[in-house]
């Protein structure tokens, strides 16, 4: 996709122009747009289908459509289902993973595990700041809030700061995160010879449990911490904190960084995870069963040079790709450059391309797929958890102006919108047990080869406990991907100039000039790839108390659909930024 800048600079209010001033080859260009109005929410379209959901949708939810019917029925169903998953408590509005009681959730039926996720949906309500503060304090309001899992509740809330722009939430959700940072800490790292000392987890608190390289230093818990270190020195800087403070955790994430890097095993370009036993912190959680080791429902000793999963040695670098090791990395921004050919892996059959999705193990290896009686195991299947997290990675490498250059020859916008129709489908069109066909339906594992969801038809088949616990199950994000992904819309902050100064000072006229924030829409569509989308719109969207639109149309017919032809962005109702066709546009808000 072409990258030129463009920048809103002014309204003449009189003839009710709007001016977008377009930056290309380094060349300056002035382009009169014409007073188009912004698209019109269709929102009756999709009554039916929302049911008691849509007085809900309507009045929190951004519109969207787009040329792909599987994308735009998904977005939908995406919001009908965080409205189903919505909990009243007396500590506020909290989001639920399962619909039905499960005996591992905490109070309110909460699971910390899918909480990025949820908070990355939650983000884009009208309303995302009152939300979001909720929900993210009940995690300490509440005497039994349950922690165990994996998360990243810091980095969760600059993100979601980035859209709703309040520095109040910020400053009451502060000391939390850092109380909660310095028990990941302390809890999580371990010592490691001839190598960093790096954060621990066992597979089952990632929620991956049953993988093939099982427990130790994970990519996950280890990006996951850098990715809270940099959110809090981020924070720390915007809230005026000391230097000090904000040295402290700059300096904890590069320590960060520097663990996930001894994870790389350079023979298969990609970051696994070190097999080490659990510390000595963790073994009262062992003891107690909420912590569990190793292989559940493995049964009978595992020998032979084929035994899955293998014994791993302590301290080895484990000899298996898992999907972890490039949704993490990326997710957090933890990864670098050099480290992009591990992408390559997602378009490989022998790699983790199915006809239905990304595996979450590499189809190559001798352990992919081994047999257990655990109808949630991580060795292979495709997992909607994972899935998601690898959209958001796609989309971080993909709008990093700073080294996009180094990318390019690794990772494309053709292999984000190729995710996201196929991760579309997965909704729409995969079978479910006791679901009609063509119903929208997202369980817990998906079969990626025959385009079912596999942990329900276990469950139907053994007959265990609840056969229906993962109906409309809401452990991962889609909404997040299609509107930071494929319409592209992200916020950048002054903040952000500290880390790519030169790139974001080239590519965005004013950048960080009077503190103001950055509206960039950056659309990851290709053309002429056969999973294109030809156009796309969403309207309602608030962005930092500002009412935005962006619509696109490369369909080159002789009526645009939004008026407009190529790319264009609104602001409160005016037309603020226009391209002929997909580019950059960076609009100050």
């Amino acid at each position: 996709m072409e990258s030129t800048r463009c920048l809103a600079v002014g309204l003449s209010a009189g003839l009710g122009l709007g001016f977008a001033l377009s930056l290309a080859m380094g060349k300056q260009r002035v382009v009169a747009a014409v007073a188009t109005p912004a698209p019109e929410p269709q929102w009756q379209a999709h009554a039916e289908f929302l049911g008691d959901a849509f007085n809900w949708v309507a009045s929190h939810a951004p519109w969207f459509e787009c040329s792909d019917e599987d994308i735009t029925t998904t977005y939908y169903y995406r919001w009908r289902l965080v409205w189903l998953h919505i909990r009243r408590t007396r500590f506020g509005p909290v989001l639920t993973e399962f619909l039905g009681h499960v005996n591992w959730a905490g109070p309110a039926g909460t699971i910390n595990c899918p909480f990025g996720h949820q908070a990355a949906e939650a983000r884009w309500v009208r309303d995302a700041g009152r939300m979001l503060e909720n929900y993210t304090l009940f995690w300490w309001r509440h005497p039994k809030a349950d922690r165990r899992y994996t998360w990243w509740p810091a980095h969760a809330t600059l993100e979601g700061f980035r859209l709703h722009g309040r520095l109040d939430v910020l400053e009451r959700l502060r000391p939390h995160l850092e109380a909660e940072y310095a028990r990941w800490v302390e809890r999580s790292t371990v010592p490691t010879k001839g190598a960093p000392e790096c954060a621990w987890q066992a597979a089952h608190d990632d929620g991956e449990e049953n993988s093939i390289g099982l427990d130790g230093c994970r990519p996950t818990i280890n990006a996951a911490l850098y990715g809270e270190a940099a959110a809090l020195a981020t924070i720390s800087r915007l809230l005026g904190a000391s230097a000090a403070l904000v040295d402290h955790f700059e300096a904890d994430a590069r320590r960060w960084q520097a663990a996930l890097e001894s994870l790389w095993r350079p023979d298969l370009r990609f970051f696994v995870t070190r097999a080490l036993p659990p510390p000595a912190s963790r073994a009262r959680e062992i003891a107690a069963r909420r912590t569990k080791l190793g292989c559940l429902y493995c049964y009978g000793r595992r020998r032979g040079p084929k035994a899955c999963p293998p014994d791993w040695p302590a301290g080895e670098l484990v000899d298996v790709r898992e999907l972890q090791g490039l949704t993490s990395p990326w997710y957090h921004r933890a990864a670098r450059a050099e480290h992009a050919v591990a992408f390559e892996q997602i378009r490989l059959e022998r790699g983790f391309a199915a006809p239905w999705g990304v595996t979450t193990a590499e189809r190559r290896h001798r352990c992919y797929n081994f047999s257990t009686w655990c109808p949630t195991s991580w060795h292979g299947p495709v997992w909607p958890f994972e899935s998601a997290k690898l959209g958001t990675a796609l989309i971080n490498a993909l709008h990093d102006v700073s080294q996009r250059a180094r990318y390019g020859a690794h990772v494309r916008p053709a292999d984000f919108i190729a995710f996201l129709g196929t991760y579309a489908r997965m909704h729409t069109q995969g079978r479910a047990r006791d679901v009609p066909a063509g119903t929208p339906f997202v369980g817990e594992s998906f079969h990626g080869d025959e385009g079912y969801w596999l942990t329900r038809e276990l469950l139907y088949e053994r007959r265990q406990g609840d056969r229906n616990r993962g109906e409309h199950y809401f452990h991962s994000s889609y909404v997040d991907l299609v509107l930071s992904g494929l319409v592209g819309v992200h916020v950048l902050l002054p903040t952000d100039l500290a880390a790519h100064a030169e790139a974001e000072r080239s590519t965005s006229p004013g950048f960080g000039a009077g503190g103001a924030a950055l509206l960039v829409v950056e659309p990851l569509v290709e053309i002429g790839t056969p999973a294109a989308v030809t156009y796309f719109a969403t309207s309602g969207m608030l962005v930092r108390g500002r009412q935005v639109a962006v619509a696109y149309d490369g369909t080159g017919g002789e009526r645009p659909r939004y008026g407009i032809r190529g790319l264009a962005v609104w602001l409160d109702g005016v037309l603020v930024a226009q391209a002929p066709g997909l580019r950059r546009l960076v609009v100050r808000l």
